[in-house]
């Protein structure tokens, strides 16, 4: 399908454009993690964590941020960001409130690492749409674990609607990714670079790979 729709890139619909990109973000770091599994497997008999786990598989925001996407990526931030804040916050404000603030900066920092990728990207002022889109996630990541420790939601009702809740935070992801995380990439014309960048790459990768 990548191989087709960047050939055909500038005919596409904006909204198929958005819905490729975490597509080829998939693809193209499970590539690199082929990759990288190679020497550790070979010189040494272990292989790499994955990457993601069973993306649609989430029921919510925490889950879908903290155990499924981009892992390595959360993994550095929990114990760079979220651990040293949670003790902080455990101190000034004890330990059933203390994720909350945590949890938010931690989101926060995601997005101006985000603004520095737009920023190599377009060479631009950051527009801080990235900052406020993990922002937007952060806190209703928090309204969720608020909601956990009130014990809102029934145990038994929510294992009910566990597939709603599923397209629920699909829906979410999608909506608010369309909306504000990948508007700057539109509006830069980076996804049009994007086409010429992938063609060539897909070319050369479907004459290696004897595809037609």
């Amino acid at each position: 399908m990548l191989f087709e729709a960047y050939n055909h890139g500038k005919h596409l619909n904006t909204n198929i454009v958005v819905a490729l990109f975490p597509i080829q973000f998939l693809f193209a770091t499970e590539c690199l993690y082929a990759v990288f599994q190679i020497p550790p497997k070979f010189f040494f008999g272990f292989e790499l964590e994955p990457q993601f786990n069973e993306l649609l598989l989430a029921n919510s925001l925490q889950d879908f941020w903290g155990r499924r996407w981009n892992l390595m990526s959360s993994d550095v931030l929990r114990h760079t960001i979220y651990n040293p804040l949670r003790y902080i916050s455990m101190r000034i404000i004890g330990d059933r409130w203390a994720s909350l603030p945590a949890v938010l900066v931690t989101f926060f920092v995601s997005g101006l690492m985000h603004e520095l990728i737009y920023y190599h990207a377009t060479h631009l002022p950051p527009t801080w749409e990235a900052t406020c889109y993990f922002v937007m996630h952060g806190i209703c990541v928090d309204v969720e674990i608020v909601m956990k420790k009130k014990k809102v939601m029934i145990e038994r009702k929510w294992q009910f609607l566990n597939v709603i809740s599923r397209l629920f935070v699909l829906g979410y992801l999608l909506v608010t990714s369309r909306w504000i995380l990948f508007e700057p990439w539109l509006r830069n014309g980076i996804h049009e670079k994007a086409y010429i960048e992938y063609s060539i790459a897909m070319n050369f990768a479907k004459g290696v790979l004897n595809i037609h």
